[in-house]
């Protein structure tokens, strides 16, 4: 397994009173790290002011690297001028590198700018899913559903991973603005298996789907 540090301690300032205290910052996952639960729960990274007592998240880089598999994903700050074809680039070397280093295959990369997005694709990777398959079907949601119910402006779409239904996949509608939930859409699973055996079993359309996620970069935002 590349060798990376898991955590380390920063001097941070309160965002309400300005004190300045101690943390603990978690910077790097793996799988079966005892950090994971905190990530899924929302609390990774959160610390409390002994001062005034407000509860705040410590904003950080992450990365989640799973060895055994290959894969790989950051989660960054975007660039001010949202152009991120330059650290596309750099990310995918840097983890190019990290995995020769220690003589692995080159890893599958993703690169994500929101905590949410970091989330899911390690959702998504645990359970064996193509996520170009899942930003492609949300791409199609937007495509489909009017724009009153479902807006790319306003809506940003998440799957479901509480729904324990096996016949359908329930994405979750969130205000891109408060990050709230506001709605779901329901997609038959049936549907979704049907995509999957027609992109496996057509070479054209896998060719046509490396072009729509010509980068580590692959969230169906990038489409709209």
């Amino acid at each position: 397994m590349p060798k990376t540090k898991s955590s380390s301690t920063r001097r941070v300032e309160c965002p309400r009173c300005g004190k300045a205290i101690t943390v603990e910052v978690v910077s790097s996952l793996r799988p079966g790290d005892k950090h994971l639960a905190a990530l899924m729960s929302g609390t990774l990274n959160r610390a409390t002011c002994p001062g005034c007592k407000v509860e705040f998240l410590v904003e950080t880089s992450l990365v989640y690297l799973d060895g055994q598999t290959s894969f790989i994903v950051y989660l960054l700050e975007p660039p001010e001028d949202g152009d991120t074809e330059a650290l596309e680039h750099e990310v995918d070397c840097m983890a190019t590198e990290v995995f020769s280093q220690e003589n692995l295959e080159r890893p599958q990369v993703r690169l994500t700018f929101t905590y949410p997005d970091f989330l899911e694709k390690i959702k998504l990777h645990s359970l064996g899913y193509d996520d170009r398959l899942i930003e492609y079907a949300k791409y199609q949601l937007f495509r489909n559903i009017s724009e009153e119910l479902l807006s790319k402006f306003q809506h940003k779409l998440l799957l479901d991973f509480s729904n324990r239904d096996k016949d359908k996949l329930i994405f979750l509608v969130y205000d891109r603005e408060t990050n709230k939930p506001l709605s779901a859409v329901h997609v038959p699973m049936e549907d979704f298996r049907t995509l999957e055996r027609e992109f496996a079993a057509n070479l054209t359309m896998q060719q046509e789907l490396d072009a729509i996620f010509p980068t580590c970069h692959v969230s169906a935002d990038r489409l709209l």
